[in-house]
């Protein structure tokens, strides 16, 4: 999922990183002429890393880790089974 601002992470509130692409110079040795902003350079200029200025997305649609992912998970089980044990006990 891309998001237009650093949306932070459903279980740990950490901010979605750019969503970046990397451009590796072929061997034609043509230089970049893309429209994406450049955010960083390697190899002399050999290897870019891109960005279109507006784009963020954690690895895994809302979450930015796994264990994020378990953590969450776990914790609207842990809840949902407690509110159904309340509603039982009042019947």
């Amino acid at each position: 999922m891309i998001f237009t601002y650093p949306k932070p992470c459903v279980c740990c509130g950490k901010k979605a990183p750019k969503k970046t692409e990397r451009w590796v110079k072929g061997r034609d040795g043509d230089e970049y002429r893309g429209n994406l902003q450049i955010i960083n350079r390697r190899y002399n200029g050999e290897e870019l890393t891109l960005w279109d200025g507006e784009s963020y997305k954690h690895r895994y649609e809302h979450f930015c880790t796994l264990s994020c992912c378990e953590r969450y998970a776990n914790y609207i089980v842990d809840r949902t089974i407690k509110r159904n044990i309340k509603s039982f006990n009042k019947k």
